[in-house]
C-alpha cells in the first residue's frame, strides 16, 4: 500500500495520518507501506521556487505493485527503482532559492525529534525559555468579524496556496506578532508543529489563530503554516461548548506538518489572531451556529504569557545528519 501527499496540501496531513494508522497498527507482515510527500500536491500556483520538486516514485511503486500481484514479471530496473525508496520518502523543504533545503530523502521512520517550545513574550520577542514570573500582563486585541483579515497562503485548494510574504498584515493592530532572534545555524523541523495558548474573550464565542513564518534576511515574512480553533469547540466532541465571557481556557491547537530547513539569518516569526477569510469562515463572535442570521459582535480576545499561563508554539527540531541527500527524484 502506498501513499501519496504534500507538504502544502489540504489534504497532507489526513494521508500522514493513515499511513501512520496502518504502519504502527497493520497486523498483515505482508502489508508493505510506503509514504511519499512531494512539497505542493494540489498547492498550485506558489510564489516559491521548489527545486525537483516531482518525482516518478509513485508511479514507479504503483506499476511495481500492480506487477507483483498480477503474477507478471517485474522489470530489474523496475525493482531497483522501488528499492531505492525506504518506507517514507519526502522532501526536505527551505527558503525560496536556497541550496540548504529543498532536497529529496528516504528513511525507514521518521527521525526522532525534540519538541522544543518557543514560549511568546509580552515584547514581541520569542524565547527558548520559558516564563518565570506570574506577573507578566497579557495582551488583548481587537476583532472585528466586518473587517476580516485576509487569507494570504496556506494549505489550500481553490485559493493562491503555499508560502507567501504576509508582510502586508504587519500594519494592522488586530494581529499580535513575536518574532525569534535570527537562527545562527541550520535547524530542521520535522513532525507535527503546534501552539498552546492561553485565552479569554468578551464574548461567548470567537476564534484564535496562530500563522507561523520564515522572516528572510531581505524581510519577508513567508508563511511557514498555520492553524486554528473555533473556541466552542476547544473540547473536541459533538456538542459545542460555547465560552464563559473573561474565563481563561487553554487551547491545543494542532498546526500543520511539515519537513523544512531554516537557515542562517532566517528568523521564525508567530502571528496571533483571530480571523483568516476565506480560508476560514468569519465567526460573528455571537455563539449562533455559523451560517445563521445574527449580529457581528466586536470581541476583545487576550493572550497570556505568564509563568502559569505560558503561550507558547513547540517545533519538533530533528539533527540535520537524520535529513541525507539519499534520493534522486
Amino acid at each position: 500500500m502506498r501513499f501519496l501527499a504534500g507538504w502544502w496540501d489540504i489534504f497532507g496531513r489526513e494521508n500522514v495520518e493513515s499511513f501512520e494508522k496502518f504502519h504502527y497498527e497493520a497486523t498483515d507482515p505482508a502489508c508493505e507501506l510506503k509514504l511519499i510527500m512531494v512539497p505542493g500536491g494540489h498547492c498550485l500556483p506558489r510564489e516559491v521556487t521548489w527545486p525537483d520538486m516531482s518525482t516518478s516514485i509513485y508511479d514507479d511503486i504503483t506499476t511495481y505493485l500492480f506487477l507483483r500481484e498480477s503474477g507478471a514479471t517485474i522489470p530489474p530496473e523496475l525493482e531497483a527503482r522501488v528499492n531505492e525508496a525506504d518506507t517514507i520518502t519526502f522532501y526536505v523543504m527551505g527558503a525560496d532559492g536556497t541550496t540548504v533545503g529543498n532536497y529529496w530523502t528516504t528513511l525507514p521512520a521518521w527521525p526522532t525529534a525534540t519538541r522544543t517550545n518557543f514560549y511568546l513574550a509580552p515584547n514581541g520577542t520569542l524565547s527558548r525559555t520559558a516564563p518565570t514570573s506570574t506577573s507578566i500582563a497579557p495582551l488583548t486585541y481587537t476583532y472585528d468579524p466586518s473587517d476580516p483579515i485576509e487569507t494570504i497562503g496556506g494549505a489550500e485548494l481553490f485559493l493562491p496556496c503555499g508560502p507567501r510574504d504576509n508582510n502586508a498584515l504587519l500594519g494592522r493592530d488586530d494581529i499580535l506578532w513575536f518574532t525569534l532572534p535570527a537562527f545562527t545555524e541550520n535547524t530542521a523541523v520535522v513532525g507535527e508543529l503546534t501552539a498552546t495558548l492561553w485565552v479569554s474573550t468578551d464574548r461567548n464565542d470567537t476564534d484564535f489563530m496562530v500563522k507561523l513564518f520564515d522572516v528572510y534576511p531581505d524581510g519577508r515574512s513567508m508563511l511557514f503554516h498555520d492553524g486554528m480553533m473555533r473556541l466552542r469547540w476547544r473540547n473536541g466532541g459533538e456538542t459545542p461548548e460555547l465560552a464563559v465571557p473573561g474565563t481563561v481556557y487553554e487551547l491545543n491547537i494542532k498546526i500543520w506538518r511539515t519537513a523544512y530547513i531554516f537557515e542562517p539569518g532566517h528568523a521564525l516569526r508567530v502571528a496571533i489572531q483571530s480571523s483568516n477569510e476565506p480560508r476560514y469562515t468569519v465567526n460573528p463572535n455571537n455563539g449562533l451556529p455559523i451560517g445563521e442570521d445574527g449580529p457581528l459582535l466586536v470581541a476583545r480576545n487576550t493572550v497570556y504569557l505568564d509563568a502559569n499561563r505560558p503561550s507558547h508554539v513547540t517545533l519538533p527540531i530533528v539533527p540535520t545528519s537524520s535529513l541525507p541527500r539519499n534520493f534522486t527524484p
